[in-house]
């Protein structure tokens, strides 16, 4: 929270839980690791994660910025503390992000809004010299930002190879036609392929899906019936009944 909200305001916490999404994340990795150690071990794991060290593992260039300089990091509200620019703008109708990730981006974009004095701009002509200028460079912008719609910028900076893009909202997020294949919503209206009762699907997708069956350790049976997309809880609830030495035919 400390790194989160606004520069001269109160610290803000994240929209979602963060902790513990990250904390499932890194188990579900930690689960993978033990079971493929297993394979040539023989031997199980004990995973042990925490709440806290998921959410520091997750500060990214915010620890590399502390380690390296010994300084305790501040918030930029929307801003970035290594990339300028690199925020949300506010455009004529609403707001919008934008990119400018190196020097090159940087002056293509100075050079297609006619402002190639700002490229040249010894404040302004590296990353360097625009984060020790933020406060110079970003009223600037959003002066600019301000004339046209977010459209019409985001269409530009597309056109010239610069991120840029809508902040939407949830509606609209998953109104996009680019998400819905992606919904796996119950209800949702788009057909989806598999149904879990309301809920998203997880993001993750493999290229084929070839089920197969599992064979106690000892081969004296085979147990449980080959899964099938439309029976993944009944195929999940037969492998948690299966036994440590359970393996794939």
């Amino acid at each position: 929270m400390s790194v989160t909200g606004p520069e001269d305001g109160e610290p803000y916490r994240a929209g979602i839980a963060m902790a513990d999404l990250a904390a499932g994340m890194f188990a579900a990795s930690a689960i993978l690791a033990a079971l493929y150690a297993r394979r040539g071990t023989g031997q199980g794991q004990r995973i042990d994660i925490s709440l806290l060290d998921s959410q520091v593992a997750l500060l990214s260039y915010v620890a590399s910025n502390y380690l390296v300089s010994g300084e305790p990091p501040r918030r930029y509200g929307n801003g970035h503390p290594n990339i300028v620019p690199y925020q949300s703008f506010r455009a004529r109708d609403g707001f919008f992000a934008f990119a400018a990730g190196n020097d090159g981006q940087w002056r293509k974009f100075c050079q297609a809004v006619d402002r190639t004095g700002w490229a040249d701009d010894p404040r302004f002509a590296t990353n360097g010299d625009r984060v020790r200028h933020r406060g110079e460079l970003v009223p600037l912008l959003s002066e600019l930002f301000a004339t046209r719609a977010a459209r019409a910028w985001i269409d530009l900076c597309e056109s010239i190879g610069i991120p840029a893009a809508p902040i939407n909202t949830v509606d609209k997020v998953f109104q996009r036609s680019s998400r819905i294949h992606k919904c796996r919503r119950a209800g949702c209206g788009h057909r989806p392929s598999i149904r879990f009762r309301g809920r998203c699907r997880w993001s993750l997708r493999r290229s084929a899906f070839r089920p197969r069956r599992f064979r106690f350790a000892t081969r004296r049976r085979t147990w449980g019936s080959t899964p099938t997309r439309s029976s993944p809880v009944g195929w999940a609830a037969r492998v948690r009944r299966s036994p440590l030495g359970a393996r794939p035919e």
